[in-house]
């Protein structure tokens, strides 16, 4: 179960928040925490389910304390809903019910906001000149991908501008050029931090430093000062 994203938002369709069974079924704020529980497994983006990124429960005074309520309102509010079916109790896992089915829309919007995050990405990229694609492929996609699962599309294009600023300015010593692909799994993290990357590849008083191999991306190559 690792490696799944985070959602931003979740889906509350308004009629029947509004004007629902909810309404008496649930008092405020009881409502409210039901709320709070349905955001909450959101975060945890394991298909309606309240639990660790391992598959594991989460104690209940732990969600309390999350949710920043006591426990006992907690506690009445998940017996309500599992009474009213909102709410199943598995293994001591708490499961938003009908997840799948209320909240599809998400997934069904994923592969755009993919691809509005990988074209930001891929353009950023060509931005710096450092070596130019003439087209996205599928290899830079699942390559994006990977690094999305870690950091959001603003960071990686911070970092990809940070490499650029770096290879193109010859007050820096660094200037070996990745492709997109190769950026992504081997550069990224070395450039996240534009302020440490400076310091690490500036020049010492503008002089030519002695050749020292240094192993980038599992290959040899001469850097020079």
């Amino acid at each position: 179960m690792r490696g799944a994203t985070r959602r931003a938002w979740v889906k509350f369709a308004v009629t029947g928040w509004l004007h629902g069974s909810i309404r008496w079924q649930l008092e405020p704020e009881e409502r409210g925490v039901w709320a709070d529980l349905i955001c909450l497994a959101g975060e945890c983006s394991q298909n309606g389910m309240i639990c660790d990124n391992d598959g594991r429960p989460y104690p209940r005074q732990y969600i309390a304390n999350q949710l920043n309520i006591p426990q006992e309102l907690l506690d009445r509010t998940v017996a309500k809903c599992r009474r009213e079916g909102r709410l199943d109790d598995r293994d001591d896992i708490l499961i938003v019910t009908n997840w799948a089915a209320y909240q599809s829309e998400y997934e069904r919007q994923k592969k755009y906001r993919n691809a509005d995050k990988h074209r930001s990405i891929f353009e950023a990229w060509n931005e710096q000149k450092v070596v130019l694609h003439k087209t996205l492929t599928d290899e830079m996609e699942r390559a994006m991908e990977t690094a999305l699962r870690n950091y959001s599309a603003d960071d990686v294009v911070l970092s990809i501008r940070n490499y650029g600023d770096i290879i193109n300015n010859n007050g820096y010593y660094f200037k070996y050029k990745w492709t997109l692909k190769d950026f992504l799994k081997r550069g990224l993290e070395k450039f996240m931090d534009g302020e440490v990357a400076r310091q690490n590849y500036a020049k010492s008083d503008g002089r030519r430093t002695p050749q020292s191999p240094q192993s980038i991306g599992g290959r040899e190559m001469e850097v020079e000062g």
